[in-house]
Parts: structure tokens; C-alpha cells; sequence
């Protein structure tokens, strides 16, 4: 009767907690979190206690936005038009061209408009947020993830040559052949041409000093 119980129901909770932990291996998954984004592909993620892996994510609202809907990045980066920086207030724009091989693809860095300087906002994007602009990847919990062609996550879904998505590449044909220059009375000449983003300033991006901002 002179041994008092060192016994409370919090440590008690946690030696339970614990010791289910190790005969089941696991702790239960939480119900998935919100969607990050409202379309073009956002992660939705869920959290379990005990052990590893203590976090999943999944693929949400995969169709694609609206026409004419702003860049997710764009979004995020407006978001610090109204943060000062060093005691400035500046229109933050977004382009890919941010994006080099010093820059993490998936922390957000943004071009003060206006201004031939770009700098980081955010270590990490929002989550379903495009690697690349050539990629169907998204960033998730900092980090670049892949996604097949089905925009799933983690998903080895890829096109097939006829550029179809799961397909298996019997929906076209293969046209071989010579082809001269010469057009048909009453034809019109197709010229292709490729256009590339660019933005004024005075010099490349990647030769902006983050720490020289105005």
C-alpha cells in the first residue's frame, strides 16, 4: 500500500498506442484531406500515428481547368503581392524560365514584375502544383513526383506512338514515303513554326542576383 502508481491515462494511452503499433504494424489511415487544387491535378494526402510511412497522397480532380484559367503557380505567386519584401511591395509574376538548375523545380520562385530580379517566396509550391511545363509530374510535399499520362500519381500509364494514353499503338498508321516541295495547283504551303516564351529583360534570368532586389 506505499507504492503509488506512476500510472496516468496519458502515458497509459501511449504504452497501448505503442505496443499496438508493434503487433499490427501499422496505425490507422486518417480520411483524406482536401484536394489541393479544384482541377488540372491535385494531391490529396491522409496521415497515420505509430510508424513509417506516416503519410500517403493521392491524385484528385484530374480534369482538366477551364479555358483561359490562370497558372497555378501564377496564383501562388500573386499571393505575396500584398507580403513586403525587404520593405517593398511588388507584382510577382511567374515563368519557367525561374526554374534552373539552382532552383529546385518545386519551390516556388517568382519574377518581381517590372524589376529584372526573381527570388524565392515559398521553399515548397502547393502540392499537385506541375513540375515542369514539358512534364505531366506534379510536386508533392516539396518534392517532384511522377505521374503517368492518366495524371495519377505514381501511375507507369504512358502513350502509345499515336499519342493515346494507355492505348496500344494500333489507332494509326505509319505513312513512309518521298516528298518533294511541289504543290498541287490551288494548294496552300503549311509552315510550321515553334514560339518560345520570352521575357523583357535586360539579361537571362538565370544571371539575376537574389539578393540584389531594388
Amino acid at each position: 500500500g506505499q507504492v503509488q502508481s506512476q500510472w496516468t491515462s496519458g502515458t497509459a494511452y501511449r504504452f497501448i498506442d505503442s505496443l499496438l503499433s508493434i503487433l499490427r504494424g501499422w496505425g490507422l489511415w486518417s480520411p483524406w484531406e482536401e484536394c489541393s487544387r479544384t482541377c488540372g491535378g491535385g494531391v490529396s494526402s491522409s496521415i497515420r500515428h505509430c510508424d513509417s510511412p506516416r503519410k500517403r497522397f493521392r491524385s484528385c480532380n484530374i480534369d482538366d481547368c477551364p479555358a483561359g484559367s490562370r497558372d497555378f503557380r501564377e496564383i501562388q505567386c500573386s499571393d505575396f503581392n500584398s507580403v513586403p519584401f525587404r520593405g517593398k511591395f511588388y507584382t510577382w509574376k511567374f515563368t519557367f524560365k525561374c526554374i534552373t538548375n539552382d532552383n529546385p523545380p518545386c519551390s516556388l520562385n517568382c519574377l518581381a514584375e517590372g524589376y529584372n530580379f526573381y527570388t524565392e517566396r515559398s521553399p515548397a509550391v502547393v502540392d499537385g502544383t506541375p513540375c515542369r511545363d514539358d512534364s505531366l509530374d506534379v510536386c508533392v510535399n516539396g518534392e517532384c513526383k511522377h505521374v503517368g499520362c492518366d495524371r495519377v500519381l505514381g501511375s507507369d500509364v504512358r502513350e502509345d506512338r499515336c499519342r493515346i494514353c494507355g492505348g496500344d499503338g494500333s489507332r494509326c498508321m505509319s505513312v513512309e514515303g518521298l516528298f518533294n516541295d511541289s504543290l498541287p495547283e490551288g494548294g496552300t504551303e503549311l509552315k510550321h513554326s515553334i514560339s518560345h516564351p520570352t521575357v523583357n529583360t535586360t539579361h537571362p534570368l538565370p544571371g539575376f542576383l537574389r539578393g540584389d532586389a531594388p
